[in-house]
């Protein structure tokens, strides 16, 4: 099965069950955080030696990125930038008061937009995402 047949059944399969995924997301909120955000990375980390999300970048075409200061520092300096440009060039604040890119797809993405042109910005989200 190739890449874009997978996240259509993926779609599909999380319109089917808008209902239900919404009533377990709102469980989570009853439950102790640090519990969530443990169960949350190991199956982030689970699914990550499974899957090479550069082949698909699919995250990087749809949801924002949020970036933790010390992502920025690393990508800032990875790409050659002040930090400050580079809040200002690809950053905003969003409702949460969080850093996330500005646009979508994620301006890192090369030509082919399926190949992250800054592997160390995959990195930086992958540890935040964790």
């Amino acid at each position: 099965m190739d890449m874009e047949t997978i996240i259509d059944d993926w779609k599909e399969s999380a319109e089917r069950h808008e209902s239900r995924n919404f009533s377990f997301l709102r469980s989570l909120k009853m439950k102790d955080d640090r519990v969530v955000d443990r169960a949350a990375r190991r199956f982030h980390e689970e699914a990550f030696s499974i899957i090479d999300c550069t082949q698909c970048a699919n995250c990087c075409k749809t949801i924002p990125p949020l970036l933790t200061d010390t992502d920025v520092r690393r990508i800032a300096q990875r790409l050659g930038l002040e930090e400050s440009d580079f809040r200002a060039t690809y950053l905003e604040v969003d409702e949460d008061r969080e850093l996330r890119m500005k646009s979508l797809p994620c301006p890192f993405l090369g030509p082919d937009i399926g190949r992250p042109e800054t592997r160390s910005f995959l990195k930086a989200h992958s540890a935040t995402a964790a």
